[in-house]
C-alpha cells in the first residue's frame, strides 16, 4: 500500500474507533432505554397534579424532547421564559 492509501485507511479506522462519536447502535439503545423509562413512569405515576395559578410562572424548568436534545441541543429551551413570544411593540391598537 502507498502511504496515502494507508493514511486514508488509518483515518477511517480512527473515525470508527472514536469513542466520543455517537453511533447508531448507541442512539437506538438510548431510545429503547428512554422508552422503557417513560413506560415505567406512566405505569407507576399517580394521578396527574392539578393545574392551578402556579403554572403561569415563567421560571419553571421544562424538559425538552430527548431526540431534539441529542440531534440539535442548541434549539432546546431551558425555561418557559425562552418560549414566551415577544411582541414587536406594546402599543395598544385602536
Amino acid at each position: 500500500l502507498s502511504s496515502t492509501d494507508r493514511n486514508v485507511i488509518e483515518n477511517k479506522l480512527q473515525s470508527i474507533k472514536d469513542p466520543k462519536k455517537v453511533t447508531t447502535k448507541q442512539f437506538l439503545s438510548d431510545l429503547a432505554s428512554y422508552k422503557d423509562q417513560q413506560l415505567f413512569n406512566l405505569i407507576t405515576a399517580g394521578s396527574p397534579p392539578s393545574s392551578g395559578f402556579d403554572d403561569d410562572f415563567a421560571d419553571v424548568v421544562i424538559t425538552p424532547n430527548y431526540i431534539r436534545r441529542v440531534v440539535a441541543p442548541q434549539t432546546c429551551a431551558i425555561s418557559k421564559q425562552e418560549l414566551v413570544h415577544l411582541v414587536k411593540s406594546d402599543h395598544v391598537q385602536v
